[in-house]
């Protein structure tokens, strides 16, 4: 489905053509592993030219109310290529869970999204989480956003912070501002052991094991601990925990495409097996950044300085 079509089915303001055909799906290149088909980037990574005035990503940013042409919910195109028509909100806390960044306006989704992250704050709590710290949902009409993401564009993806929340809860100021710590050792090929440890192994099982969770993103060294930490016969739930570029302070939940939404684009399921044979070529290290050989040193020529001749001298 072309863009232009499925900006009018979420009721967006049309986008001149020419820019709307320049707006594609973000695959990033990573060498050295296998891809997921669609990847997601960084929270961290800057601003995207896409974010500029009259772009796509700027049309869905404006948007403040969720798309009133249906009824009901409509997922509409692929996670990284779609919108969202009808979106609900993620209530902004909880006992269970705060909601950062929300001057972003990204908290929203598909109902189904929003049952399954509260199912998953729920029973985090019950494995002794004090209370999830929820990233980036979605826009209220989806689509792509400025900055952040390739993906998230049709209600059916959330971050969750792998730092837990606060037992006194953040500060609004804190919600806006604080920044998670990295649960990687770019040194090893594991994570830091102070940081990352039964709790959020804990999380990630829970997700993974969410029946409406198609993937769950996490880097791949968090990816490389968790099959470390576990016996090859335990490690079937790990099939759905994907390796992916950055993802090292946040897991990234994708839902199955919900049965009602026939105009969802599944993703194909992964590979059968865990994936831990997978992730030698995301594991290994960057390589060395070497200065340039320095220039040899241009040889001199020795100028013998001869006395003139005598007067009447002969070789």
């Amino acid at each position: 489905m072309a863009l232009a079509a499925l900006l009018l089915s979420c009721a967006v303001t049309a986008i001149p053509k020419s820019r709307a055909q320049a707006h594609k799906p973000v695959v990033a290149d990573w060498p050295g592993a296998t891809m997921e088909p669609i990847v997601e980037e960084d929270e961290r990574q800057a601003f995207r030219p896409e974010g500029a005035p009259g772009t796509a990503a700027a049309v869905f940013a404006k948007a403040l109310t969720p798309a009133p042409l249906v009824a009901n919910t409509r997922v509409i195109g692929a996670y990284n290529r779609g919108c969202l028509a009808g979106a609900v909100a993620m209530p902004s806390q909880s006992p269970d869970w705060q909601l950062m960044r929300p001057s972003r306006n990204r908290a929203w989704g598909h109902p189904v999204l929003i049952k399954t992250a509260t199912d998953i704050a729920l029973s985090a709590r019950k494995a002794g989480w004090p209370g999830l710290l929820f990233g980036d949902f979605s826009q209220v009409r989806g689509g792509p956003m400025p900055y952040g993401h390739a993906s998230h564009q049709i209600g059916l993806d959330a971050d969750i912070w792998l730092t837990p929340m606060p037992r006194d809860k953040l500060s609004t100021d804190g919600l806006e501002h604080f920044a998670p710590p990295s649960m990687v050792n770019m040194n090893t090929q594991g994570t830091e052991p102070a940081l990352f440890g039964a709790l959020q192994i804990s999380l990630i099982k829970i997700a993974a094991e969410h029946p409406n969770v198609a993937r769950v993103f996490v880097n791949a060294r968090i990816k490389n601990s968790l099959c470390q930490s576990f016996a090859p016969s335990d490690r079937a739930w790990l099939n759905t925990v994907r390796p992916a570029p950055g993802h090292d302070a946040h897991l990234h939940i994708r839902l199955h495409c919900p049965d009602d939404e026939p105009l969802c684009q599944a993703q194909k399921p992964p590979e059968q097996g865990d994936g831990c044979d997978e992730l030698a070529g995301w594991l290994k290290p960057p390589p060395k950044v070497t200065a340039p050989p320095k220039p040899a040193p241009r040889s001199r020529q020795l100028k013998l300085s001869c006395p003139p001749r005598a007067a009447g001298s002969s070789n």
